[in-house]
């Protein structure tokens, strides 16, 4: 139980809790809608599943580059995940660019491509940040809540961002609103990175005047982050 009350009075809980609402809210009416968003286009039922099949090429491309080599270069995970945001945000703002308020369909090529990069980016932020709570998270009960809270808001943002998606057929609106949303994503993953880095220094702080004790096999105990006086939070 002082786990689980150790979980609800963290503020890194509710920054992943925030984190991962605000990126899935787009990601929940992107995943429903978009395709729609091809047909409006122009183009019928069959090739506007051709023309979004690259999308899937852009979310192993990002994947990879965010997650498998730009990552272990940075080393920094707040870092990678607000410029896999960056990236994510540039794609509707493309669109929203391109398009003409008496013309939505004007450049609809370009508006393809910032489809592209919308639908194929979107989930790395979210991979980085799922990565970045599972790991700053210690004890079995305290990770168990953490994850729970952070299903809750996955399964909230799938539910509640669909219901963003209501002035077909360019959902102009729409788009602004995924903008806002990962504009908000951007700046707690720098709120995260300057709690757990200030957080850092303290314990570094605290241990050269107080070294803490050897306690052999203490890394199989069931501490939470706040007990474990070796632990450092990954930034």
């Amino acid at each position: 139980m002082y786990q689980f009350k150790e979980a609800l009075t963290d503020i890194r809980t509710w920054l992943y809790f925030l984190l991962t609402l605000s990126l899935e809210l787009p990601s929940g009416g992107t995943t429903v809608f978009f395709s729609k968003l091809i047909q409006s286009y122009g183009f019928n039922t069959q090739t506007s599943i051709l023309i979004s099949m690259p999308g899937g090429v852009v979310q192993i491309a990002t994947t990879l580059f965010f997650c498998t080599w730009l990552l272990p270069r940075l080393k920094r995970r707040c870092l990678t995940g607000a410029l896999a945001t960056l990236l994510s945000i540039f794609g509707p703002s493309l669109m929203l660019g391109l398009q003409y308020p008496d013309d939505p369909l004007h450049a609809r090529i370009g508006q393809i491509v910032g489809y592209y990069i919308t639908i194929g980016n979107s989930p790395v932020p979210w991979i980085i940040g799922m990565g970045l709570y599972t790991i700053n998270s210690a004890g079995h009960t305290k990770k168990t809540t953490v994850n729970a809270l952070n299903l809750i808001a996955y399964c909230i943002g799938f539910l509640v961002g669909p219901q963003t998606f209501r002035d077909p057929p360019d959902y102009r609106r729409a788009k602004i609103g995924v903008i806002v949303c990962w504009c908000f994503s951007f700046c707690v993953f720098f709120v995260i990175w300057w709690i757990n880095v200030r957080e850092n220094k303290r314990r570094d702080e605290r241990d050269r005047v107080d070294p803490p004790p050897r306690i052999d096999g203490h890394e199989f105990l069931d501490l939470t982050d706040f007990e474990n006086r070796y632990f450092r939070y990954a930034t």
